[in-house]
């Protein structure tokens, strides 16, 4: 019987957890964190049931964060902090005239890599730049779902950030020439919300 309702209880919080790390709308590479360390409180706080479900011998042994990993992640930093710092918004203004978030984020791989040297972001990444630098808000799963529906134009890689994984994302030819195109309307005033 109290298995019964410790079961019950613990499904309650799971649920709460959920929707408390989808509310706080986290970057994608974040979300699994998030939850992974609410569920070590939620099981942490119940040291019986701990104990009973997750016997010590059966327990995985922690994941030791490789020196490379970290270093994955300071590059990221610094990567969204040489963009953000030194993009001009009046320079890129033509951004605002692309709404979709496939074609803002085609665009600023293009610029990270043309101007910057820097090949291929996170959604994560773009949806800072967007936000940090253009005043544009995207979401990093809105961004993320348009590079992934574009495997012609964007390349992914999953890469390894302190224990979690991200996908970078890399502009192809095909999303160079796309892009530029749809550039090259709009600045010409050909391009009448054409998706």
């Amino acid at each position: 019987m109290d298995e019964k309702i410790e079961s019950n209880k613990l499904t309650e919080e799971l649920k709460k957890a959920k929707e408390i790390i989808e509310n706080a709308k986290l970057p994608e590479e974040f979300q699994k964190i998030a939850f992974s360390k609410m569920m070590d409180h939620l099981l942490g706080s119940n040291e019986p049931m701990k104990k009973e479900r997750f016997p010590d011998k059966r327990r995985p042994p922690k994941k030791h964060i490789s020196k490379v990993e970290n270093e994955d992640a300071k590059k990221l930093q610094g990567e969204n902090e040489l963009i953000i710092s030194s993009l001009s918004r009046s320079k890129y203004s033509i951004i605002y005239k692309l709404e979709s978030a496939l074609d803002q984020s085609l665009f600023l791989l293009q610029i990270a890599e043309k101007e910057k040297k820097i090949k291929g972001l996170t959604p994560g990444q773009i949806s800072t730049i967007l936000k940090d630098v253009f005043k544009i808000m995207k979401t990093p799963s809105s961004v993320s779902m348009s590079l992934m529906k574009a495997t012609e134009y964007a390349d992914r890689k999953k890469i390894n950030l302190g224990g979690t994984f991200a996908y970078k994302y890399e502009i192809m030819h095909k999303g160079e020439e796309y892009i530029n195109e749809r550039v090259e309307k709009l600045n010409k005033g050909e391009d009448k919300n054409e998706s």
